[in-house]
């Protein structure tokens, strides 16, 4: 079964990308997105000050940046299970 990735609202499936190729896609993102709001930070106030200006401008929707910035934090996969697994 291929992963799920949202871009733009859409759900796609990917064949052939396996679960640890999206979580090192997730860790760098999350880590960008870490970066431009850092973990001190709350979900909202990251995306209000600077990560929803970040997604539109990579083309995904809030709730997965910050899906991904959350497991740059923990490194737990389980960050990833909605938007992305």
């Amino acid at each position: 079964m291929g992963s799920r990735i949202r871009v733009r609202g859409h759900a796609s499936r990917g064949s052939g990308v396996g679960h640890g190729r999206v979580a090192a896609a997730g860790g760098r993102l999350g880590q960008i997105a870490l970066g431009l709001a850092p973990a001190f930070l709350s979900d909202q106030k990251a995306a209000d000050a600077v990560l929803a200006r970040y997604a539109n401008d990579i083309g995904c929707d809030v709730e997965t940046v910050l899906a991904v910035r959350r497991y740059a934090l923990t490194g737990d996969h389980r960050a990833l299970e909605g938007p992305w697994l």
